[in-house]
């Protein structure tokens, strides 16, 4: 190859490599958006099964009652550098780091004690049968239709505002009830009021105005390429339960020395998830 030519191809890969690190963040954003959706599904399910979740009253105390049920001492304690590391026993999922964390520990527990062949159908059979609030004030909505899940008819909640804040909670689960209020302009033009994938794609980079027309159009064929690939992608991968067991410090240890696709939330600190 002529140095001419060298030139010419280092100039293109140079080119290339913000477009290309712009590709691979997506793909983890979608990655992650998966492996959440899945963590808050097996949260839900827990409190479908477990807390007796009430219309009338605050989330948090179908929370309380999940934390007072057998069934989550026995998976604290099975794994109780996630789960029980101040001995509280608490399920707690209300932030996106607390899902995050106990995420891959409480999806064990739906695979060893739901009902259904393997994890998308123990979810899928409590999912149908969930309440249909429950589902529309979680926004469980959007993580069933990434997971291909069943849903309750939701008919009825379409009319029952939704907030942003709540939303941008997503994968964590609100505390607080669910207010029976109308959209103020009605649910046709809101986008909370319908299940809209779309809205969970990573924001671009720069603003619209700082993007070249060639950038645009890259940066869109990207996003869609990226929605479609979730849409697609097989089941969110579960980290193996012998690992989960290990105190944090190993957890470390071992992640910093191999290839492990590992929540970087869990290395971080876990114990924030009880704060």
């Amino acid at each position: 190859m002529s140095a001419l030519r060298r030139r010419q191809v280092h100039r293109l890969e140079m080119l290339a490599q913000p477009h290309l690190e712009r590709k691979r963040q997506i793909e983890e954003h979608g990655r992650l958006t998966l492996e959440g959706a899945a963590a808050h599904a097996a949260a839900v399910a827990f409190i479908v099964r477990y807390g007796e979740p009430k219309l009338t009253e605050p989330l948090s105390l179908a929370c309380e009652r999940v934390s007072q049920s057998k069934y989550w001492h026995e998976c604290c304690d099975r794994f109780p550098h996630l789960l029980n590391r101040r001995g509280f026993y608490k399920f707690a999922p209300y932030s996106r780091l607390a899902v995050s964390v106990m995420g891959h520990a409480v999806r064990h527990g739906v695979i060893d004690h739901f009902h259904g062949n393997d994890e998308r159908e123990k979810l899928n059979l409590i999912f149908a049968s969930a309440p249909a609030w429950l589902m529309w004030f979680t926004f469980a909505d959007y993580t069933a239709k990434l997971l291909n899940l069943a849903v309750p008819d939701m008919s009825m909640m379409i009319s029952i505002a939704r907030t942003k804040t709540h939303f941008d909670l997503w994968w964590g689960l609100p505390r607080d009830v669910l207010e029976n209020r109308p959209w103020p302009n009605g649910p046709e033009n809101e986008p909370l009021a319908q299940t809209d994938l779309g809205l969970l794609r990573p924001s671009p980079p720069l603003r619209a105005q700082e993007l070249s027309p060639r950038q645009l159009r890259r940066e869109q064929a990207t996003r869609e390429q990226s929605a479609q690939a979730v849409v697609e992608n097989p089941w969110p991968a579960l980290i193996p339960e012998d690992f989960l067991k290990l105190p944090i410090d190993e957890m470390k240890a071992i992640a910093s020395h191999q290839t492990i696709d590992f929540r970087h939330e869990i290395v971080r600190d876990p114990g924030r998830m009880f704060d």
